[in-house]
């Protein structure tokens, strides 16, 4: 197969960014599959989310119960709920920058 010297340069970097053979990369790139690594990489990421996510679900029901409850909430109960609010912004935006480089990923050679 011939191609460009720069375009061939370009293709060896990334196959040693990811730690692979130039022939693996471009076969798993004209094959159109995850490699195992990058694969690994994302199933560990979605079940941390699963884990985190479900932490802050069962915060934010503990909140509710109290309140509905108590029929009130202290200042202090409430800081700490809203934190739990923005905890769950912040990793929302964190998840949703993660999922934009996991497609880059997946279709950056199609």
């Amino acid at each position: 197969m011939r191609i460009e010297e720069l375009k061939k340069k370009l293709w060896k970097n990334e196959a040693e960014k990811r730690g692979i053979s130039l022939t693996l990369f471009i076969e798993t790139m004209v094959e159109g599959n995850l490699m195992r690594l990058e694969r690994s990489e994302l199933i560990d990421f979605l079940e941390k989310q699963e884990n985190i996510f479900s932490k802050i679900q069962n915060n934010i029901n503990q909140f509710a119960r109290i309140a509905n409850t108590s029929k009130s909430i202290d200042n202090e109960l409430l800081i700490q709920f809203q934190q739990k609010l923005n905890e769950i912004v912040l990793l929302k935006q964190e998840q949703n920058e993660s999922f934009n480089k996991i497609y880059e990923i997946l279709y950056k050679y199609k």
